[in-house]
């Protein structure tokens, strides 16, 4: 014989999971609004890029394929890594890739500027401070590559030397050309 339970009207189970809900809103609303002084700490933001909004480009797509790049890096994928790199390249050796997924903790994209090739195709120059582990020699890195379109798809590319020393303020007078630090969306190569 089963009897149902005859339950307080104050008190129906309903009652008590809309009671418990108010009480810990209630809480945690009075929590936020009279904060005890005691600091919680600061996460560290475990993404491996630091992609400033004013930097990024003006076309979404590539924006995706930049942060896709440094997500792919810190995943450690060497053959998704490669596919993202121009079919005309090849990308540093996998021990190289290697080594330096286990190390990386931080890309921040500094620039990341279009161009327009004598051809009429646009490219983008990517400019980006690395940081890897402490431990290393040079344990910051800056490095300069370009973004084309082969076949309908965004892939990485070397930058010219040239474009490099402009790009990261090394190299001689001749090689820092007259465009203040920036290249001439005229003498980038054309994508193949």
């Amino acid at each position: 014989m089963s009897r149902a339970i005859e339950w307080p009207r104050m008190v129906r189970p309903g009652g008590i999971v809309l009671g418990v809900a108010v009480v810990l809103l209630t809480g945690a609303c009075a929590r936020e609004a009279a904060p005890t002084g005691d600091a919680l700490p600061v996460e560290a933001d475990p993404s491996p890029i630091d992609f400033p909004r004013e930097v990024q480009a003006d076309a979404p797509e590539v924006n995706r394929f930049v942060r896709e790049v440094v997500e792919t890096c810190a995943g450690g994928d060497y053959e998704s890594f490669r596919l993202l790199w121009s079919v005309h390249e090849n990308p540093f050796p996998r021990a190289e890739f290697e080594r330096g997924w286990k190390a990386l903790r931080k890309v921040r994209v500094l620039a990341l500027d279009k161009y327009k090739t004598p051809e009429g195709e646009y490219l983008y120059s990517i400019h980006a401070r690395v940081e890897l582990d402490q431990e290393l020699p040079d344990p910051v890195r800056e490095v300069v590559l370009l973004v084309v379109q082969e076949n309908g798809q965004w892939r990485l590319k070397t930058a010219p030397s040239y474009h490099q020393q402009r790009v990261l303020g090394a190299g001689d007078e001749e090689a820092a050309g007259q465009t203040e630090g920036r290249i001439a969306p005229t003498t980038l190569p054309a994508s193949p």
